[in-house]
């Protein structure tokens, strides 16, 4: 038996965006002809990957890209070697790749200062070559080694990849730890051992199996009664590395395939991602960090949709996106690396495209009336059209020629995580322009004249935000927190500006948005004075779409220091004459449409919580389920460079398990998070400025 609740919350906090999907234009009267015949103008190239080994064992796998990317950013993967070794062994794994010359470089972790490099000359005949680790590299020490190959395709392709030499091998023994811990998740034998590392939480719900960490109970992370089985091997390679004195830590991802019987005798495949990170002490082993990530391999059938939901079964989060139409015809979603869209009259599902999803990140968009959809693959591409690129592709499916059309190919050199992470927030198409968020700022591109420019940058944390509609973006206009004299309001549909100015010494500010009414303040000199570059308001003031004001908020000698925007409620924090005083809040009474569907979970009494999308237009429940035909693909453009301005805000990364958890501008903000993770902190030079072994007691 399954219960639904339905779940919807938006939370944007004060000086953030709450910004998901990718955003199109509202004229839903829209119609494009895609009569291009498929990869029109491109060779596909091949580009071979680079394995790692430490003793013969495979401990990475690294891909080439045709362009530079940014040093700093490139922590995918780490080789490692001993003090006695100082070799690091590779190989090639495409034997048909005609290896025409190859050399290597290393560099400093900031890429500023060339430490080594050379040739590459002795390639054996099964494709392995070693690079040898100069005597200048100390222990212990990261540096960043780049692979270069040339080859009868392509003229050069970089490899890249940090390298660390240490006193001794225990990565071995770790790795082996790692795999034996995730066997033991699964099978059970031996499982009494992993209750000795957690650290379970009495407040977390223990009610999902699509992400599980230490602070999960016994049950939760041993599958609980859902019984599951490997059918693929286990893929397992070293993220991260750190030595001191009292001990080794290696952080590990290992990736497999399960499958499992649940209710009604439904057997499902899910993909599993396992991070760990094991510390060697004493010859002991113990783990510091672990987590589970779990996705089903979705498929369309009776047992996943519903007259009135779409169950799409455990997945590593419930917070699904999805957008639909106007008229609420249509619906596309992302499900595990998948874009599908679903015509919701006719009950008939067709799925537009599949990533690589250790790659690309798929972003869906809002859907025009006519069915056609605008989606986004960010990351590095596999394809035969930008094969080795890195960047965001933006494509357009059109239902009534069922085909999709790449519009454009911006190039990037940020890593997946962290270009996904901006591009999420907007990507824009208005006739034929495109604007996207990249690099801290909105660029756009003319998908006919190619035509590239800048709407803005220098967007700072805070300085600016997004409606919910996704068409227009307000943003402090000198993109400062403290001292902006007016807002700048650039509405993506009409190409209109509107400037809201400060009076006199006034300063404003933008706060958020509660659904598509603007939220701004102001603040007078004295209020300034006394915050000294901290927030707070003299004033709070709302407008509507039409920026006519709503409502303004001003008390005597009373500073607002903070706003809560929850759906919409707004909490307003307050102080006076200096001290905290009692919350207060505003609700917004504006109508909304529920719209065709809204997010939702089921939970079940083998699979947990399961993610879903509730339909508020039901399908026809004598209706059979249809399967829509795969649309051709027409790869049309070509890669488009933008000149992005160089982001001189500091910024720090926060990384664990091997993964980026969040971009900071506050520096004690990320490392009390890096903290919580068990995990570290990296400047905008990509150095390591905390670490949580170097904080564990």
């Amino acid at each position: 038996m399954k219960k639904m609740i339905i779940a919807l919350l938006i939370i944007v906090a004060l000086g953030s965006v709450t910004a998901v999907g990718i955003m199109i234009n509202r004229d839903n009267k829209e119609k494009v002809t895609v009569d291009t015949p498929k990869e029109v103008g491109y060779k596909e190239v091949k580009l071979p990957k680079i394995n790692a080994y430490l003793k013969d064992k495979k401990i990475g796998e690294i891909k080439g890209y045709v362009d530079e990317m940014n040093i700093t950013m490139m922590r995918d993967n780490l080789v490692v070697t001993t003090q006695s070794d100082r070799m690091v062994t590779f190989g090639i794994d495409d034997e048909k790749s005609n290896v025409i010359s190859a050399k290597y470089e290393l560099r400093t972790v900031d890429g500023d200062r060339l430490v080594d490099g050379g040739d590459i000359t002795d390639i054996s005949k099964d494709n392995k070559f070693d690079v040898k680790i100069s005597s200048i590299v100390k222990n212990n020490e990261e540096f960043i080694l780049v692979i270069y190959l040339k080859t009868d395709e392509a003229d050069e392709i970089r490899y890249y990849t940090r390298v660390i030499v240490v006193e001794e091998d225990l990565i071995s023994a770790q790795m082996k730890f790692a795999e034996d811990f995730s066997d033991t998740t699964i099978d059970g034998e031996g499982a009494v051992e992993i209750a000795t590392y957690m650290e379970p939480d009495e407040d977390l719900l223990n009610n999902s199996l699509g992400t599980v960490t230490l602070a999960n109970n016994y049950t939760v992370i041993t599958w609980g009664d859902l019984k599951t089985k490997k059918i693929t091997d286990t893929e397992i390679s070293l993220a991260d590395i750190y030595v001191k004195e009292t001990g080794v830590s290696g952080t590990y991802i290992m990736k497999y395939q399960v499958e499992a019987v649940g209710n009604n005798d439904i057997k499902d495949v899910y993909d599993v991602e396992e991070r760990i990170t094991v510390w060697t002490f004493n010859e002991n082993q113990y783990v510091l960090a672990y987590e589970r990530k779990t996705n089903q391999v979705w498929k369309v059938d009776d047992n996943t949709v519903h007259k009135s939901y779409i169950d799409l079964g455990i997945q590593e989060t419930t917070d699904i996106n999805f957008n639909y139409s106007n008229n609420n015809q249509y619906l596309a979603y992302e499900v595990n690396g998948q874009i599908w869209t679903v015509d919701i009259k006719n009950k008939e599902f067709t799925k537009l495209y599949e990533a690589d999803t250790d790659n690309l990140e798929v972003l869906t968009s809002r859907v025009y009336d006519n069915g056609n959809v605008v989606f986004a693959a960010c990351g590095y591409s596999t394809g035969s059209a930008h094969s080795g690129e890195n960047g965001v592709s933006i494509f357009r499916f059109n239902r009534k020629d069922n085909k999709i059309e790449e519009l454009t190919f911006i190039k990037n050199d940020t890593p997946k995580k962290i270009l996904a992470a901006q591009v999420e927030e907007l990507c824009y198409i208005n006739d034929d322009v495109v604007y996207v968020k990249m690099n801290n700022g909105i660029y756009y591109v003319n998908i006919k004249t190619k035509e590239t420019g800048t709407l803005v940058e220098g967007l700072a944390e805070g300085t600016y935000a997004i409606n919910k509609s996704k068409n227009v973006i307000a943003y402090n206009t000198e993109c400062s927190l403290y001292d902006s004299k007016s807002i700048t309001v650039y509405n993506f549909e009409d190409a209109s500006k509107t400037e809201i100015k400060a009076d006199g010494e006034d300063t404003v500010t933008v706060c958020g948005y509660a659904y598509n009414n603007l939220i701004y303040g102001t603040t007078t000199k004295e209020v300034r004075n006394k915050k000294k570059n901290k927030f707070g308001l003299s004033t709070m003031v709302i407008l509507d779409e039409k920026l006519e004001v709503m409502k303004t908020y001003s008390q005597d000698k009373v500073v607002i220091t903070g706003l809560d925007i929850l759906d919409t409620v707004i909490k307003i924090h307050r102080e006076k004459k200096g001290a905290p005083i009692d919350d207060d809040q505003l609700i917004d009474n504006t109508q909304y449409d529920d719209g065709a569907a809204s997010q939702s979970y089921y939970d079940d009494d083998k699979k947990f919580r399961e993610a879903a999308i509730s339909l508020n237009v039901e399908f026809d429940g004598n209706m059979e389920t249809k399967k829509g035909k795969r649309p051709s693909v027409s790869q049309i453009s070509e890669a488009t460079e933008i000149a992005f301005s160089k982001d001189s805000t500091d910024k720090y990364y926060v990384y664990s398990i091997g993964i980026l958890k969040g971009i900071y501008q506050d520096k004690a903000q990320a490392e009390a998070d890096a903290k919580t993770f068990s995990g570290l902190v990296t400047d905008s030079s990509g150095k390591k400025i905390w670490t949580f072994e170097e904080n564990y007691d």
